[in-house]
């Protein structure tokens, strides 16, 4: 036994330094070993938690960002009379602008600059010595049509070619056979605002289903 003893004390001298690097050795891989995996896990959540989020893309509405325009026809004693498209509500003092202004002859006092247009309005300003200022639908809203229209086919254009009927009237019966589908018959014309026994009566004969 005790020469075992002396042979083991021996090689712990003769070779201390190799055994003590080979259990630092071993010692430190098997911390890796089980370190390892935690240290992986530890940079994943990190980087989780650290990467920025990109916010969603917002989808972009064409309809809300296509601006609504009229289209407004100017004639007379202007500079430059054309048709113009501007934005709802324009005055005619703002078409009179864009057209370039008023001509030396042109009879400013029979213009009421501050009337508002309506999509499809022709202006008419007069020279010195004509009849006043004339502003009416392009679509022939002061003409009879040549047939009946059809109130539950005509759009908002079509529908301005009946006497009295402007844009704004011819808007709300679209919208009210939209709200409560087709109309049964012509006098349900009744139910859209500003369409009044009279009003229906007189454009009777005009209308169809």
């Amino acid at each position: 036994m005790d020469k075992y003893r002396e042979k083991l004390v021996e090689l712990v001298q003769d070779h201390g330094a190799k055994l003590w690097i080979v259990i630092i050795g071993i010692m430190v891989v098997i911390s890796g070993y089980f370190l390892w995996p935690q240290s992986v896990a530890s940079s994943e959540n990190q980087q989780q938690v650290t990467q920025p989020v990109s916010p969603k893309s917002q989808p972009i509405h064409q309809k809300g960002m296509l601006k609504k325009t009229f289209v407004v026809e100017v004639k007379g004693a202007v500079q430059r009379p054309g048709v113009y498209h501007l934005p709802p509500g324009t005055r005619c003092e703002t078409l009179i602008q864009q057209a370039g202004g008023f001509t030396p002859t042109a009879d400013q006092r029979q213009v009421n600059l501050a009337k508002k247009l309506l999509d499809q309005e022709s202006l008419y300003v007069p020279a010195q010595g004509e009849t006043k200022a004339i502003t009416m639908p392009t679509g022939g809203g002061s003409e009879q049509p040549s047939e009946p229209i059809n109130l539950n086919e005509a759009d908002v254009t079509k529908l301005q070619q009946i006497d009295g009927v402007g844009a704004k009237k011819a808007e709300k019966i679209v919208a009210y056979r939209q709200a409560h589908g087709e109309f049964k018959s012509v006098d349900d014309l009744k139910n859209v605002a500003g369409f009044g026994v009279k009003t229906v009566a007189k454009l009777k004969d005009n209308l169809t289903i």
